[in-house]
């Protein structure tokens, strides 16, 4: 018997080791390979060489669009991942009924690249009224979330319209009237004007500034019990050129004197009022502990201080020259804090990244701090970044320059459209921006390229999503005062 013989034992046991060993170098191989091959590893038949392919990721919405690649067509649709050489890519994403996007990018070996944003829009656009108003709509906002929108009459201040996205009959929006107490507001003659300042991340207060022949006040707006509502002037016995809430809390607030330049921070439910930061020329607070505010310099008067606060600590940043306007802004994206300031005097924009950290830990003086530097054209009329906070705007009339965090690429354009700037252009979400031209939507992507005219729409109220962007919410007035709501879709019968 063969397993007795201990030669033909020993012999089969060898068989056995080399077949395992065999099967483990396999194993070892294949996972290389793969790991390789995700990593964008391929092996080139003309050169005989290992190179490294760029990974590019490529969605869309609606998804299931082709995707053409320097005049290629692909099988793969979009939501893929294409491993490509590396190079310079025209691309195109397209759809039966939607117009084309088109983008072109720069690829390295090993480098990874994520279109996630692309948004398709149909060829026409399918456009209903929702609501006919007598009168025209002076004020609209919508929630953080894009479930509310709010709607004001002209003059109408103590019944607004509330529309409610997600509760639906007939597969449109319920609506329903807010109520507000009588003496919320300051009764005047005359026009009167709501403005938005914020929205609470509650999803369920909105500061707004309500002007009136006379003057102005702020009041903290309550959609879903507006008998809770309350007017900030009356609540604190104290006057304020400007109110913006406290970590977007709707009882805690920041009231601000021009005069004085004192910043005082509130408390509703205790009504207690505190210094926080004094001689403030502009200041943009972000979560519970940081502020970022300019001030006049102590020793040379042509001079202010940017100064960003952290837990009760100041540091100074920039020495700019002294303006009245000092465009500000702060946000985190991927783990750091970003920073811009506007100098007029310049037209130019600084953005800092981390520069706190720089200052304390790395030992830098302020001085060396680096920037990245916006310019623009004329006066700087707004800074601000992208939902997404990846993107930082410096806008001038019809010149845009933005910085992509991500990238750390720069992009400066001028719009051949002349803008409506009634509204300032705003973040769309976190990649694309609105504003008006012709009497029409301008929407077009951060560095200026997709841009599309859409339907008619009143130049002074904003455009409203619903939480998927398959759906468009405006507002158009006519000539004879009157205004109407309008639902536009955003994606054809079978992409809804």
């Amino acid at each position: 018997m063969d397993f007795l013989d201990p030669r033909k034992k020993r012999s089969r046991n060898i068989r056995l080791t080399i077949g395992h060993s065999l099967m483990v170098v396999l194993v070892l191989i294949a996972t290389y390979i793969l790991v390789f091959r995700a990593y964008g590893y391929d092996y080139d038949p003309k050169t005989g060489q290992v190179v490294q392919d760029g990974l590019v990721y490529i969605d869309s919405a609606p998804d299931g669009a082709a995707i053409k690649l320097n005049g290629q067509d692909y099988k793969s649709q979009t939501n893929t991942r294409l491993a490509l050489p590396e190079g310079r890519y025209e691309m195109e994403i397209s759809k039966n009924g939607y117009q084309t996007w088109k983008r072109s990018f720069d690829l390295d070996g090993g480098e990874v690249l994520r279109f996630a944003y692309p948004l398709l829009f149909p060829d026409k656009l399918d456009t209903a009224h929702l609501q006919d108003f007598k009168t025209p709509v002076s004020f609209a906002s919508q929630s953080p979330d894009r479930r509310w929108i709010i709607l004001e009459e002209k003059d109408k201040l103590n019944a607004m319209t509330l529309l409610d996205l997600e509760k639906r009959s007939n597969d449109k929006p319920t609506k329903k009237t807010l109520n507000f107490p009588t003496g919320l507001f300051h009764a005047a003659s005359g026009r009167h004007i709501i403005k938005l300042v914020e929205w609470s991340t509650d999803n369920r207060h909105l500061l707004v500034k309500h002007q009136y022949k006379g003057g102005f006040e702020f009041l903290v707006m309550d959609i879903q019990q507006p008998t809770l509502s309350y007017n900030v002037e009356n609540t604190f016995s104290r006057e304020a050129d400007r109110v913006t809430l406290f970590d977007k809390k709707f009882d805690k607030l920041f009231l601000y004197n021009a005069k004085s330049k004192s910043l005082l921070r509130a408390d509703v439910k205790g009504k207690a009022v505190q210094s926080f930061a004094n001689g403030v020329i502009s200041y943009k607070s972000h979560g519970d502990d940081t502020l970022l505010y300019s001030r006049p310099n102590t020793t040379d008067k042509t001079k202010a201080d940017v100064v960003m606060r952290q837990n009760n600590k100041d540091y100074v940043i920039k020495k700019i020259p002294r303006s009245d306007d000092i465009p500000l802004d702060i946000a985190r994206y991927s783990g750091s804090w970003y920073i811009v300031v506007g100098v007029q005097s310049e037209h130019r924009s600084y953005v800092y990244r981390d520069p706190v950290d720089l200052v304390l830990n790395r030992g830098e003086s302020i001085e060396s701090v680096r920037a990245i530097v916006l310019r623009n054209i004329g006066n700087i009329d707004e800074v601000s970044f992208s939902q997404n906070a990846r993107f930082i705007l410096s806008h001038s009339g019809q010149n845009f320059s933005i910085y992509d965090a991500e990238l750390q690429q720069h992009f400066s354009y001028t719009l051949s459209q002349e803008l409506d700037l009634s509204q300032e252009p705003f973040w769309m979400d976190g990649h694309r921006l609105i504003s008006n031209s012709g009497g029409k939507m301008l929407i077009f992507d951060y560095d200026g390229i997709n841009r599309r005219s859409l339907i008619k729409a009143d130049a002074a109220l904003p455009v409203m999503f619903d939480r998927d962007y398959k759906e468009m919410y405006s507002l158009n007035s006519s000539k004879k005062g009157k205004s109407s709501l309008l639902l536009t879709q955003l994606r054809l019968p079978a992409d809804r």
